[in-house]
């Protein structure tokens, strides 16, 4: 006798298997998208730094990198050129992706030449909500490297 089909203890089983596969998966899954949301802040705010001490050296004044904590906890930075009469001009402004992601808020002021006003090195610390997700530090020397 020639049959097509499964029999409903195979089809049980085969869920059985599938349910066990997604409990394990999801949490991995979630894991790694937090991850990728922590490198995608840090890296936006390492093109916001870098920005900054770019167009420092460019247009040979002071430039201002603000990062904060914005109201609706999510974090953004703003990257200002210092004008002689006070007026500031906003060159950049951004804004994080991720309510999960907190920032300590800091000024830096990068000179013509490209050089920090940290007096030795400032820390920004980015760090994702959950517990299990390691913190991302950037460094920016008095030199004005990044890293």
């Amino acid at each position: 006798m020639n049959q097509r089909g499964f029999t409903l203890i195979e089809l049980l089983i085969t869920l059985a298997i599938a349910a066990i596969l997604a409990t394990v998966a999801v949490p991995a899954f979630n894991t790694f998208l937090a991850r990728q949301q922590l490198a995608s802040d840090t890296n936006e705010i390492l093109s916001g730094l870098n920005f900054a001490r770019s167009k420092a050296i460019t247009l040979r004044e002071d430039v201002i990198f603000q990062l904060k904590q914005g109201t609706d906890e999510v974090w953004g930075y703003e990257v200002y050129e210092v004008i002689d009469n006070g007026d500031d001009e906003l060159l950049r402004r951004r804004q994080g992706e991720s309510l999960h992601i907190d920032i300590n808020p800091i000024d830096i002021t990068f000179d013509r030449l490209g050089r920090s006003d940290c007096s030795n090195t400032c820390t920004i610390t980015v760090e994702h909500d959950r517990e299990n997700i390691d913190n991302d530090t950037i460094v920016v020397n008095s030199l004005g490297s990044v890293r």
